[in-house]
């Protein structure tokens, strides 16, 4: 009887433990993500992470 518990237990520990290996990796991720954020945040003339001054790329080429 309690064999049969543990055996039913596993699966579940399993997943559980697989579950925290994600969500670490997440948190991880997600504070590099909030420093790359944050020092765009701050830079002066930009619009976003894909900003390009497309009037000085257009006086370059000429």
């Amino acid at each position: 009887m309690v064999q049969e518990k543990d055996v039913a237990l596993k699966e579940p520990k399993k997943e559980l433990d697989d579950a925290k290996v994600v969500l670490k990796k997440f948190r991880s991720q997600n504070e590099n993500l909030d420093e790359i954020l944050a020092s765009r945040r701050f830079e002066l003339g930009h619009k976003g992470l894909d900003y390009i001054n497309k009037d000085l790329c257009l006086m370059k080429d000429l």
